[in-house]
């Protein structure tokens, strides 16, 4: 089964969570750990009272850019978070600023994953 985000549910329409949020970066693009790459996250710590961002996926404390920089409150919470789908939600999507690609966005890639485990096969699933 390939599924990559979750239904929304009817609970989450009533609530006005159905769509999944587009947060527009500008044309600096979003923030993102400087060693792994990871995109900034409701994950990520925010240190030094927000001059620092750890990446949750690699630990690495990252400079916050000014334009992204926000203080925290004395829990370590962003004071703009509730305005911030990227700090509020576990799944948004990012609008590209024109320098991400040099090229025309192609078509949408599929991508097919088969379960060849010893395990699929003795269950009868990889058949």
């Amino acid at each position: 089964m390939i599924q990559p985000l979750a239904q929304p549910t009817q609970q989450d329409f009533a609530e006005g969570q159905g769509e999944v949020p587009l947060v527009d970066f500008g044309e600096d693009g979003p923030f993102r750990c400087q060693r792994c790459k990871a995109y900034v996250s409701c994950n990520f710590t925010w240190l030094q009272e927000g001059r620092k961002a750890q990446c949750n996926m690699c630990l690495f404390e990252n400079d916050v850019p000014p334009n992204y920089f926000c203080a925290c409150n004395e829990f370590g919470k962003r004071l703009d978070r509730e305005r911030r789908p990227e700090l509020l939600y576990g799944t948004y999507d990012i609008k590209p600023p024109s320098a991400f690609s040099i090229r025309e966005p192609s078509l949408p890639t599929f991508v097919f994953i088969l379960d060849c485990s010893i395990h699929s096969y003795e269950t009868g699933f990889f058949h």
